[in-house]
C-alpha cells in the first residue's frame, strides 16, 4: 500500500461525519464541531510521513519526507530524511 493510500485510511478512521442535526436551531452548533474534527484530523495528518519531490515549506522537528527527485536535502534523494531543526538528517534505515 502506497503512502498516500495509507494516508487516505488513516483519514477515513480519524475523521467521521456526524449526522445532521434534525432540528435546524442546532446546526450553527454542529457545523462548527465538524469543523472543529477536520481541523483537529488536519493537524493529526501533518505528523505522517510523506513523499514529497520538494522541500515543505513548514516543518518541526521530528517532520520526516521521502526525498524524491529533483529534492536532494544533502544525501540524495529516493530515501527518507527526518528535520532535526536546522537540517535534513538521512534515516539511519536508508543509509
Amino acid at each position: 500500500m502506497s503512502i498516500t493510500s495509507q494516508t487516505h485510511v488513516i483519514a477515513d478512521r480519524l475523521y467521521r461525519r456526524r449526522e445532521r442535526p434534525s432540528n435546524p436551531d442546532s446546526l450553527p452548533l454542529w457545523i462548527e464541531d465538524q469543523l472543529d474534527e477536520i481541523e483537529r484530523t488536519l493537524r493529526l495528518l501533518e505528523d505522517i510521513p510523506q513523499v514529497s519531490p520538494v522541500e515543505p515549506q513548514v516543518k518541526k522537528i521530528g517532520t520526516r519526507r521521502y526525498a524524491l527527485s529533483p529534492w536532494n536535502p544533502g544525501g540524495g534523494s529516493n530515501r527518507w530524511y527526518t528535520w532535526s531543526g536546522t537540517a535534513w538528517v538521512a534515516d539511519a534505515a536508508t543509509t
